[in-house]
């Protein structure tokens, strides 16, 4: 059973996805356009998208820490509540 708050969360969701992914080869064309041009722009703009993407990474890989390291806590205190119980 799904209820109507959490069905319209998926929809959104899926919404999203979609449109991200229909608009995604437009991003890389103007992308490419701005690349090409010939003054500073095109380095500068470069420069801002690698250092967004490094930002991103980096968001990514602290989120997998946090949850690894709160897994591994909540496993250990699961185990240390059950050691008293018999098997």
């Amino acid at each position: 059973f799904i209820t109507p708050k959490v069905h319209f969360a998926h929809k959104a969701q899926s919404y999203n996805t979609y449109s991200a992914v229909r608009n995604l080869p437009g991003v890389f064309e103007h992308l490419g356009k701005l690349f090409k041009g010939g003054d500073g722009k095109g380095k500068a703009l470069l420069f801002m998208v690698l250092l967004v993407v490094l930002a991103v990474c980096g968001g990514i890989l602290t989120t997998t820490l946090i949850v690894r390291s709160t897994a591994r806590s909540y496993a250990w205190n699961v185990e240390r509540s059950l050691e008293g119980l018999p098997a």
